[in-house]
């Protein structure tokens, strides 16, 4: 599963990354590690694929999408004699697999790192945090998720109605303790609630 069972994604919204009306050389990319001067904003300019002077929104889509996206490219650049070899890869790329490492990371730039992301629904179980084979066992056509999705008040009038030879041993014990929690003023609450 996608979210390993949270239900959310993050997804890095590139938007966020940049001053859109500075440039390269100006500080356009807003991510620390990119700062003027620093390592990668080096590499980004040492790469000699874009121009450090043009605003970051007058990037042709292409460009923008290099900048972002590009999977690693080694390169090479000659100065006098001197030949230095190093790698560039696209921000978001970059960004997203250090974020999977985590070697190295401080928490100060993992927290730091999450202003540039949106939480977003996973996917492959659209928030249910379950996976394909447990949301398709349903009880009188309903999942898991649907039943957790509703009031506590509608899941006691629920198992009620659930009547099979499975069920006969637990659902009074479930029925009991719903009736308790609704009997001290929690029925409105739903089981999903964070």
């Amino acid at each position: 599963q996608t979210c390993s069972g949270l239900g959310q994604k993050l997804e890095l919204n590139p938007t966020k990354l940049f001053d859109w009306d500075k440039t390269l050389n100006q500080g356009a990319i807003r991510q620390s590690e990119y700062r003027v001067g620093g390592r990668r904003w080096s590499i980004i300019r040492a790469s000699r694929l874009f121009d450090m002077n043009k605003k970051i929104i007058d990037f042709e889509k292409a460009t923008l999408d290099k900048l972002l996206y590009s999977t690693r490219l080694d390169l090479k650049e000659d100065q006098g004699g001197f030949v230095q070899s190093f790698s560039f890869e696209g921000i978001v790329t970059g960004i997203i697999r250090r974020r999977r490492d985590k070697r190295g990371l401080s928490e100060k730039t993992l927290g730091s790192d999450s202003q540039f992301f949106d939480m977003l629904p996973c996917d492959t179980c659209a928030g249910q945090r379950l996976n394909e084979k447990a949301l398709s066992v349903k009880i009188l056509d309903k999942n898991i998720s649907q039943v957790t999705q509703m009031e506590l008040t509608e899941v006691f009038k629920f198992i009620q109605q659930i009547d099979t030879p499975l069920s006969s041993s637990i659902k009074a014990k479930i029925l009991l303790v719903l009736e308790q929690l609704i009997g001290v003023g929690v029925g409105y609450l739903c089981l999903d609630q964070p």
